[in-house]
């Protein structure tokens, strides 16, 4: 499949749980009407062929199929933010020396226990009205430290940002530093400066694991944790 054609100024990889929802509304401020594309989307492989492109969370696959026979986003769109990790938007869009790369991050574990957090109050939503469907959540659901100790639950940024590459972007702000970070990225996009947006925040809550958890966890999320470390590093230059 042929890369897609654009016009872009910016692309965001939204990392779930870290911002995304809050900065997606500073963008749709300064990018208003159709100006800004919400897409989330993956490549996965089936069988031995090429990859396939799969719409995923609120994109439609019409949208994406669209996008493919036309071969071009419209002009008139200037902004992609969205669910997608730094590989396959690569391979999906044509390259572009002008566009700005941003992303966001949050320490790996604080992250995976916010996301925890987050699936439970949407479960509870759901369940509200079924008791019998309560009493078996009760019986079934993991707890936190069993929920964040599984694999697939680890190494989102080397997912997301198709290992250790902050060097391929323009911006990486961090969410504990949420509206500083808007101010500086505001700077280096031209925007006007936006007000502070905080939206879908899931309130933190203390998870006392104990001494051999929080070891276990974080070997686990090494990876992640570097990368994490590494951005802070980088901010340290930026606000120099």
């Amino acid at each position: 499949m042929s890369r897609i054609r654009h016009q872009l100024e910016l692309i965001s990889i939204h990392i779930p749980k870290t911002a995304g929802t809050s900065f997606q509304q500073i963008l749709e401020a300064q990018y208003p009407g159709k100006a800004l594309m919400r897409m989330d989307f993956e490549y996965v492989r089936l069988d031995d062929t090429a990859p396939v492109l799969r719409a995923k969370n609120k994109t439609d696959q019409a949208v994406l199929d669209q996008l493919v026979q036309s071969g071009e986003i419209p002009a008139y769109v200037k902004a992609l933010h969205g669910h997608f990790t730094l590989p396959d938007i690569q391979q999906f869009l044509s390259a572009s020396s002008s566009v700005r790369l941003v992303t966001w991050l949050r320490q790996p574990i604080e992250r995976v226990i916010s996301n925890y957090n987050y699936l439970n109050e949407l479960l509870e939503v759901e369940i509200l009205d079924r008791p019998r469907a309560q009493r078996l959540v009760k019986r079934l659901k993991r707890t936190i430290y069993e929920f964040a100790s599984l694999p697939v639950n680890a190494d989102k940024y080397q997912i997301y940002l198709g290992g250790h590459q902050l060097d391929a972007f323009d911006f990486v702000g961090l969410t504990d530093h949420f509206d500083e970070d808007i101010i500086q990225l505001a700077k280096m996009m031209d925007w006007h400066v936006p007000r502070s947006v905080h939206v879908n925040k899931t309130p933190r809550k203390s998870f006392g694991f104990n001494t051999t958890e929080q070891e276990v966890l974080e070997e686990l999320y090494q990876l992640d944790i570097d990368i994490y470390q590494a951005a802070v590093e980088r901010r340290k230059e930026r606000v120099k």
